[in-house]
């Protein structure tokens, strides 16, 4: 037993004194040390000056280091801040600085954590009026003096904040050190704190009951676990017999145990139990040695467990054992247990011995191979290849001679220290029979199946079962072809699994719409994504029914109408290509002069119609083209001409709308646009355009061709061809102009 004695408290007083000494005495070495670094004793003070006047300049400076300053200058604020970073002892500032104020430079040095220490004298010659003098104290400067000062006066302001900041720092000294004998002192307290709860831990927080007895059987001490076990007061139970709180019958089992104690000196340990204040009983184990106190008196000490809980797992394992080995008796397979190394049987229930047709008595003794697996003899997978445990069908051996088919099962166990066999099996005869019946079943249903899944692999179509969970049951090889894998792997997959979601979810509704109304659905014409691209089926689906006549999903079939649909496509496709080949121009790719009256005329009643809604007319000319073609030929006039038609897809918006007017005259249509907005517009094109290059003939310089615009917003009502007229009129002003150029209504 181990008992734990506290921690006096005068002990711990004393300790924590002479901690505190030792501690007390390093502080002041400490403070020694940071009172030298932070205040040496012959030091020379480094002053910035700041000042844009270079006179006043050199001639504070020349007075601060008479005075035996260090002195550094600075002639802006940007300067000023940048070197305080350099901890100065004492900035001299100036108001009137050439960047910001010096004011301002104040704040922001007071407002700095790496600053804000440092004192600030204001020196200004400019700000001499009371209310520049407030604004500089109050913006964190330590002083404010007028120019021109007497050098004294100047010296004696500068010792006395010097002075001041001395002091501070002595003051910060001391907050250090006070710190530092707090943190000490708290670490002292919480030595005590930490001695006391250890104490309170091991004795009155023990896991086990500890109680002090008399020689007359009273409790002289007990511990906080003692009583929380009892369920009473810990003071409740001083001066209290022990004998009261055993259970009554159980007391002579606590005499007996107080006896030898005393009379041999032997620690006892004894269980029994022991009565709570509510007065419910629990078991105990109460370990008990003899020893004397501090006055030479015998007493007893003793350590209560509460045992209760392993009392009733015994219980239930004892209970557990009787119920396993009745329902080893009793459970409808044969058991047995056997030596792995004699190879005999040791045990058997009642259904093996009925199984084997002979009594319990003459099978225990016998060698495991007499009764089972007699073609194992020397091999069997546990005993002699070493295997943990053993499943397979195996053969009994009956007491009529004859063998049936056993599914056994055995694993090693461990019983009472010893490694057993358990060997469980049960008799497959109607079951093997009955599967050899299943098997023919089987062979005659997977004929008829293969000659539905012949019928099914040679419509040429898509043709496939599924579940009402989606699920493909039975296709035919052309869907497992279309999905690139074989009938197998297709069957099982869900249509989820194999689609987009939102393709998905469509074909499982059309399934779900023909299994809730029993009614088919025929010639259903939809796209199908495949990884061939895009294909149409022309799909039917009936409802699949089990034998009992109920609907359990769908059978369907789809045929593929790709041809017939791209067919379509392509005569969609080609009544499109005429009708734009009727109003595209082949060179430009821009509309034609014809399609351009018709958008002209819609635009035109749509702005009648909506007078507030602006309509501007572009005009394009190339300069000089008819010279270029004579020059170069028209193959190269036309290169001039589908490259401006390119230029102008670039510079215009999607509402846009350009043309080619006729020759190498084009007409651009710009919907709610004003004729100052559409200049941008034109101004952009012809920059564009100006920009490209042709190279008619090889070895030759470079090209450039210009184009000239005309523009104009259309005015209500007026007339269409007056409309194209007037901007047709624009444009050519814009050639006498000089060419190369835009001509606005607006302008």
């Amino acid at each position: 037993m181990i008992y734990y004695r506290p921690l006096q408290g005068n002990a711990l007083r004393r300790r924590a004194e002479n901690e505190f000494r030792k501690k007390a005495a390093g502080w002041r070495k400490i403070r020694t040390t940071m009172m030298r670094i932070i205040m040496p004793d012959h030091r020379i003070f480094n002053i910035l000056h700041v000042d844009d006047n270079e006179t006043t300049l050199y001639t504070i400076g020349r007075i601060l280091k008479q005075a035996g300053y260090e002195v550094t200058g600075a002639a802006s604020g940007a300067d000023a801040m940048q070197k305080a970073q350099e901890q100065p002892d004492l900035i001299v500032l100036d108001v009137n600085l050439p960047d910001f104020s010096g004011f301002e430079v104040c704040k922001r040095l007071k407002a700095d954590p790496a600053t804000a220490h440092i004192p600030v004298l204001h020196l200004s010659a400019t700000y001499l009026d009371e209310q520049s003098k407030v604004e500089g104290l109050e913006g964190g400067a330590d002083g404010y003096l007028t120019h021109p000062v007497e050098p004294l006066v100047l010296i004696a302001t500068i010792k006395s904040l010097l002075r001041i900041r001395e002091a501070e720092k002595e003051l910060r000294v001391h907050q250090i050190e006070l710190g530092m004998q707090n943190e000490e002192l708290r670490q002292a307290h919480a030595e005590l704190v930490a001695a006391h709860a250890r104490y309170f831990d091991l004795y009155d927080l023990a896991p086990v009951g500890y109680v002090t007895l008399s020689e007359k059987g009273l409790i002289l001490e007990a511990n906080l676990t003692a009583a929380r076990l009892l369920g009473v007061a810990q003071r409740a139970l001083i001066n209290k017999p022990i004998s009261r709180l055993i259970l009554k019958d159980d007391q002579n089992i606590y005499y007996l145990h107080l006896t030898q104690l005393i009379e041999t000196g032997v620690p006892q340990s004894c269980e029994l139990r022991m009565v709570k204040k509510d007065n419910t009983a629990f078991w105990a184990q109460l370990n008990a040695t003899a020893t004397q106190d501090a006055k030479g008196e015998t007493v007893c000490r003793i350590a209560i467990s509460d045992i209760n809980t392993l009392k009733q797992m015994s219980d239930a394992l004892r209970e557990s054992e009787t119920l396993q080995r009745n329902l080893l008796a009793n459970i409808p397979a044969g058991v047995i247990i056997i030596d792995p190394v004699t190879r005999m049987i040791e045990s058997v229930n009642n259904t093996a011995a009925a199984m084997f047709g002979v009594q319990a008595e003459h099978i225990v003794g016998h060698r495991c191979h007499a009764f089972l697996c007699p073609a194992s003899e020397g091999a069997c997978p546990v005993c002699d290849l070493g295997n943990e445990v053993d499943n397979a069908e195996r053969e009994m051996v009956c007491a009529d001679g004859s063998r049936r088919p056993v599914l056994k099962s055995v694993k090693r166990i461990q019983i009472r220290g010893q490694e057993k066999l358990l060997e469980s099996f049960v008799d497959i005869s109607a079951q093997k029979r009955a599967e050899e019946t299943l098997r023919e079943s089987e062979k005659n249903l997977k004929y008829l199946s293969n000659q539905l899944e012949a019928i099914l692999d040679h419509i040429p179509g898509l043709v496939f079962y599924k579940d009402n969970k989606n699920n493909f049951i039975r296709v035919n090889k052309y869907l497992a072809q279309v999905h690139m894998k074989n009938k197998q792997e297709l069957e099982g997959k869900n249509l989820f699994e194999l689609y987009p979601k939102e393709d998905a979810e469509k074909y499982y509704q059309d399934d779900l719409d023909v299994i809730n109304s029993g009614v088919a659905r025929l010639n259903i014409e939809e796209p199908w994504k495949t990884a061939d691209g895009v294909r149409w089926v022309s799909t039917s689906k009936i409802p699949f029914l089990d034998d009992d006549g109920e609907i359990i999903g769908v059978i369907g079939m789809s045929m593929d109408i790709t041809e017939r649909k791209q067919a379509e496509v392509s005569l969609r496709n080609s009544e499109k290509r005429y009708r734009e080949l009727s109003i595209i121009d082949g060179l430009t790719q821009l509309y034609n002069s014809r399609y351009f009256y018709q958008q002209l005329k819609l635009e035109i009643e749509r702005v009648n119609r909506y007078e507030e809604q602006p309509l501007t007319l572009l005009l394009l000319d190339l300069d000089d083209f008819k010279q270029f073609n004579d020059t170069y030929g028209h193959v190269e006039g036309d290169q001039v001409l589908s490259r401006l038609g390119q230029v102008v897809k670039r510079c215009l918006r999607q509402t846009d709308s350009a043309y080619r007017y006729g020759g190498e005259e084009f007409t651009i249509i710009l919907p709610m646009t004003t004729s100052k907005d559409a200049v941008i517009t034109a101004e952009r094109i012809r920059a564009e355009f100006k920009k490209e290059t042709f190279t008619p003939a090889p070895g030759q310089e470079n090209v450039h061709v210009t184009v000239s615009i005309g523009l104009g917003q259309y005015k209500p009502q007026e007339d269409t061809k007056a409309f194209v007229n007037r901007v047709d009129q624009l444009m050519y002003q814009a050639k006498r102009n000089g060419k190369n150029r835009v001509c606005s209504d607006s302008l």
